[in-house]
């Protein structure tokens, strides 16, 4: 009898070098050794002539086959519910008698089940002392199972708390990462925001400067034209006024040489035959004489030089109104000019301008000129800028109404 149980227990250590699963044989015990696995409970439960042991967390599936009279095999199976199966070769009845004897002890690496081979026979062959040896042993045992596992739980509590604040740590740590990158983030948009606004803002003082610098520009370039203009103008006046006073004056030197002319002639024609010249004769009679009256008698000589003075006077009369006629013909008018310009806007100028006949008042911008309005020009009185010609009727109807000098009236150097 001894040498099989001796040969089932070399028989289960060669099995155990194959499996995680080792048997150990005696008379009156079989101690079964699972390694890598927990127990779930403390205690195994009865399934037909099965005797389970559930098993904590994942497992690996073994098995092992036992040459033994009460045992058949042992397996771990694996799964959502992992547990430890014990293949007896009794009924069910005496497997759960088994089930019932059977104590559940913590190994080295593992779990270790002591199960008796023959429960009735064991209780009724030992003594008291051995059953109270055994019980102080399971009670001890048991204690010691009982320590362990609150040593266990302690520990699994103590790394599951530690494993939590760490975790919290962790998570406090990302929060705060990714609370400083959101911060970071806003800053440089606002950073961002703010150079842009800052762009902007220069952008738009640059432009705005130069809108003024060209508007000044462009005031300063009308207000000279205005003055080159008015300048101008006033110089056309000047040369008008100053060409209109030499014209009069030369009038005067004209009309004060006639004068002298028509005084020698009178006083040529004191001597003229009875008979004169009809022709022009009404030039030398006094005022109020009629056309056609008789004129006093004059000698041949002085006819002769009547007639020659009048002959001049008509010359000299005819000349100085073509030679007024040409010096007064007008200059060709300009086809559009400005009248007056205003600044109305920022960049929006308001202008008068001429046009032949017509007046136009325009608006000017960056966006091109719009017409506001035109109306007719108001005509200008001719007679106020300039002064009127004097044609040759009116030069001749002086001399014709001057008073006729009697040889009376010369002055003594003349006579």
């Amino acid at each position: 009898m001894r040498s099989l149980f001796a040969l089932l227990l070399v028989a289960g250590v060669a099995r155990a070098g194959e499996s995680p699963i080792s048997v150990e044989h005696d008379h009156g015990d079989v101690t079964i050794t699972a390694l890598g696995v927990r127990p779930a409970v403390q205690s195994v439960r009865a399934s037909g002539r099965r005797i389970e042991l559930p098993l904590a967390g994942p497992v690996e599936a073994a098995q092992l086959r036992v040459s033994d009279p009460d045992v058949g095999r042992v397996s771990i199976r694996d799964g959502a519910e992992p547990v430890l199966v014990i293949e007896l070769h009794h009924s069910a009845g005496t497997t759960a008698a088994i089930a019932g004897a059977t104590t559940v002890e913590a190994a080295a690496r593992g779990v270790k089940l002591v199960m008796p081979r023959d429960v009735h026979a064991s209780h009724s062959s030992a003594s008291d002392e051995a059953r109270e040896e055994r019980r102080i042993a399971e009670e001890k045992r048991a204690d010691e199972k009982r320590v362990a596992g609150e040593k266990r739980a302690e520990e699994k509590r103590i790394a599951g708390e530690k494993r939590a604040e760490e975790k919290r740590i962790a998570e406090e740590k990302r929060i705060a990462e990714e609370r400083q990158r959101a911060e970071e983030k806003r800053i440089a948009e606002e950073k961002r925001i703010a150079e842009e606004r800052q762009r902007t803002e220069e952008k738009r003082i640059a432009e705005e400067k130069r809108a003024a610098e060209k508007r000044i520009a462009e005031e300063k370039r009308v207000e000279e034209k205005r003055i080159a203009e008015e300048k101008r103008a006033a110089e056309e006046k000047r040369a008008a006024e100053e060409k209109r006073a030499a014209e009069e004056k030369r009038a005067a030197e004209e009309k004060r040489a006639a004068e002298s002319r028509h005084a020698g002639a009178a006083a040529a024609t004191e001597g003229a035959p009875a008979n004169p010249a009809p022709a022009l004769s009404f030039i030398d009679d006094p005022p109020g004489t009629p056309i056609g009256a008789t004129p006093p008698p004059t000698t041949g000589t002085g006819r002769r030089t009547g007639l020659l003075g009048g002959i001049l006077l008509l010359t000299l009369a005819g000349g100085l109104i073509v030679l007024r006629k040409r010096r007064a013909k007008p200059e060709p008018a300009t086809e559009l000019r400005v009248i007056s310009s205003q600044t109305i806007g920022p960049k929006t100028r308001a202008v008068l301008l001429a046009v032949r006949d017509r007046e136009l008042l325009v608006a000017v911008g960056d966006g091109g000129a719009r017409l506001l309005g035109d109306w007719q020009a108001a005509p200008i009185d001719s007679e106020e800028e300039t002064p009127r010609r004097r044609s040759f009727l009116d030069e001749l109807g002086d001399a014709v109404a001057r008073p006729r000098r009697s040889a009376a009236d010369e002055p003594e150097a003349e006579r």
